[in-house]
């Protein structure tokens, strides 16, 4: 955790619940795979969304940039749709082409 002692104390936290969200939603897939399960459109989106890295990437590059975004700013629903909408972007951009 040392290069994290540098980073505001709210986007470190925020870094550590979302990577933790991360690995959390990481070990589900792989327990859906391995049992065979198949979720429905929007519980794969979901998942897919939290298993995607992209939310512990945001909350590090707040840690790289010393940005301390107070959570009644992070949470703001316009930035928390903003937010989302480029997790989407992302997670339909790392679609591989069949074949």
């Amino acid at each position: 955790m040392k290069r994290l002692d540098t980073c505001p104390p709210v986007a470190r936290q925020r870094w550590i619940d979302t990577f933790g969200d991360y690995l959390d939603a990481t070990t589900r897939e792989a327990e859906n795979r391995e049992h065979g399960t198949i979720l429905g459109l929007k519980d794969y989106i979901g998942l897919r969304r939290a298993n995607s890295g992209v939310y512990p990437t945001f909350a590090l590059i707040e840690c790289i940039l010393g940005i301390n975004l107070e959570p009644e700013v992070f949470d703001h629903p316009v930035l928390s749709n903003l937010t989302r909408a480029a997790v989407d972007l992302a997670m339909i951009a790392n679609v591989s082409p069949p074949g």
